[in-house]
């Protein structure tokens, strides 16, 4: 537990969380009540690869767990700057390349679309992604901080490399691998990992158990039918919104929820091997995961990376930022300041 004095910003900056995610919550709310979920489902064709979508995330979740993954196994605030940077590098550009990888051969081989990796919408969807992504910010935010907060008390309190690197103040040169890590590499190779190719073969519907909802299908006129297999089409115009998402007669799109059980599963999965990539790191996989459930949902909800994408970037960048403004304040330890890279 942290008895050091806290910063006279920092109840202010946990006011204006609070408040901000009061008003996410709160318009979740109403759109619950008067739409019946949260947000809208788009549904799309399962996605096309096989259990091999599963492969990268399990073998990042072996490499944490095996330690090879940070430094090979030294504390990092042993290492002076220059080896600290390249262990780091080593550990972007291995992710990276293990990334690439697993969408090369589900481009080539499972004959995946821009639209089952997460690209469906083009351009003009943008900037209401952004926007979703930084309502996701605020919304989890909250119970993140709390979570982290509450295990403090009992258990052994966060400790990730790269925050425990900025203890030695260092220099530029670090700050910035550190930042270009957590900010861009972590959030486009996990998000891709974990939500697109992981959480996208879960959602398989013979995977998990998961249910078409074809009865209701069977009981529409065949223009009803039609509409349901029908690409959707961008307001005003006689185009499909995604010129890529031409699935054809056999398309049959995912279920919005079958059960609560069978959609949230393919959810928690993800989300719990993505929080375990963190282990070693004290209490930190425990908010993750509850980080982990925000960005599973809005997956879940749109099959859109952008916004996960975004939530996972202003994320880390918010708790960098925190962790930079509580080492310029004073000597405090980073306990409460969770790290998703």
């Amino acid at each position: 537990m942290n008895d050091l004095p806290q910063p006279v910003w920092l109840p202010v900056y946990a006011a204006l969380v609070a408040v901000a995610g009061f008003m996410v919550w709160t318009s979740a709310f109403v759109n619950r009540m008067r739409d019946g979920c949260v947000l809208p489902f788009e549904p799309r064709r399962p996605v096309p690869w096989n259990a091999v979508g599963m492969a990268p995330g399990l073998l990042l979740l072996v490499l944490a767990t095996l330690g090879t993954l940070a430094g090979g196994g030294e504390p990092a605030e042993t290492l002076d700057d220059l080896a600290f940077i390249g262990n780091l590098a080593a550990a972007i550009v291995f992710s990276f390349v293990v990334l690439l990888g697993a969408l090369g051969w589900v481009w080539q081989e499972s004959g995946a679309k821009a639209s089952d990796l997460g690209l469906a919408g083009g351009l003009r969807r943008v900037a209401g992604d952004v926007r979703l992504g930084v309502m996701g910010v605020f919304a989890s935010l909250v119970p993140v901080y709390l979570v982290s907060t509450v295990l403090a008390q009992y258990v052994e309190p966060p400790k990730h490399s790269l925050l425990e690197k900025l203890l030695d103040r260092p220099g530029l040169s670090v700050w910035s691998v550190i930042a270009f890590a957590a900010v861009v590499m972590a959030p486009i190779v996990e998000e891709y990992i974990f939500r697109v190719l992981m959480q996208g073969y879960l959602e398989r519907p013979d995977v998990l158990g998961r249910r078409l909802e074809e009865e209701p299908l069977a009981e529409q006129s065949e223009e009803e039918r039609a509409g349901q297999h029908a690409e959707p089409l961008e307001e005003g115009s006689d185009e499909p919104l995604d010129d890529e998402a031409g699935w054809g007669d056999d398309f049959v799109p995912l279920a919005p929820i079958s059960t609560p059980r069978t959609a949230w599963a393919p959810i928690v999965i993800s989300s719990l091997l993505w929080a375990l990539t963190h282990q070693g790191q004290g209490s930190a996989p425990a908010p993750l995961f509850v980080l982990g459930l925000v960005l599973g949902y809005i997956y879940q909800r749109t099959h859109r990376v952008l916004p996960c994408l975004v939530l996972h970037a202003v994320f880390n960048a918010l708790s960098l930022t925190m962790a930079w403004a509580l080492l310029k304040s004073q000597d405090l330890d980073l306990d409460l300041v969770p790290v998703a890279p």
